[in-house]
């Protein structure tokens, strides 16, 4: 199959134009999803065409703030922008790491419009777009991290609904075991110190959810992750001075420091 903006400059410019229309003219991205053969046309491009359109809609989603709250349409949006989140056969050996940096925080910023307002719909979201991320190679150091805040703020959702839902300790459960898998795939591909700190994070989280042992295995990791894979200096200062101030001690509330008062 040939990439037309490699063999014919003039045709792969006027399809990337073409492809550009729809997005320029939708306030609401999502609808290049609904538009028969929009999808099966970037393939006929090469790898920068195919990312210049990628670009354009995602630029265009974080422009309009439009919220994508189904998994079927996050992962229908993740194929098409497929090369900005996956490695791909055709693309350069080399690339130019400030663009590289661009393009995956353009990626990281979308996963913030990526929710639903059901708990248990946004769990099923938060599972489809780590399928894609995960795939990321290099990526997943910008890609992963807003995963976790996603699930984390979810888990505190669940611990909201405790009145209305009488599994909300089961689905809490699974969204910090969700939370220690994303960030477990970031410490085993190298990336010590935000791994460091996201396990921090899940720790607080955890605790304020009430469940103590899933708070220990988030600050045990984080322990390990400081004796085992932290050797600069500055970095172990800033790695203790964060678990120290995450273990600290919770003020107690003006009532019961009163009650203690007394006793």
């Amino acid at each position: 199959m040939h990439s037309l903006d490699k063999t014919d400059s003039a045709a792969g410019k006027q399809l990337i134009r073409l492809l550009s229309i729809p997005i320029e003219q939708y306030p609401n991205a999502l609808t290049l999803l609904e538009l028969e053969n929009y999808a099966a046309l970037p393939i006929f491009l090469s790898y920068e065409g195919r990312k210049n359109i990628a670009i354009q809609i995602v630029e265009s989603l974080l422009k309009n703030s439009t919220q994508i709250p189904e998994a079927e349409q996050a992962s229908k949006l993740l194929e098409l922008i497929s090369s900005l989140v996956k490695d791909e056969d055709d693309q350069p050996a080399k690339r130019d790491d400030e663009d590289f940096e661009h393009e995956q925080t353009l990626v990281a910023r979308l996963v913030h419009l990526l929710s639903n307002s059901v708990a248990d719909k946004h769990y099923q979201l938060l599972l489809a777009i780590r399928k894609h991320f995960g795939a990321g190679g290099d990526r997943i150091r910008f890609t992963l991290p807003p995963l976790v805040f996603s699930s984390l703020k979810l888990g505190l959702r669940y611990e909201k609904l405790k009145d209305e839902d009488e599994n909300w300790t089961k689905k809490c459960q699974k969204v910090f075991q969700y939370s220690h898998q994303t960030t477990s795939a970031l410490m085993k591909a190298g990336h010590h110190e935000i791994s460091l700190r996201l396990f921090l994070q899940c720790a607080q989280a955890a605790d304020v959810c009430n469940l103590e042992t899933i708070a220990y295995e988030f600050v045990t990791q984080a322990l390990l992750i400081y004796e085992e894979n932290i050797s600069d200096s500055k970095a172990q200062l800033a790695a203790i001075s964060l678990i120290v101030s995450t273990l600290q001690v919770r003020v107690p509330s003006p009532s019961l420091a009163r009650n203690k008062s007394r006793v």
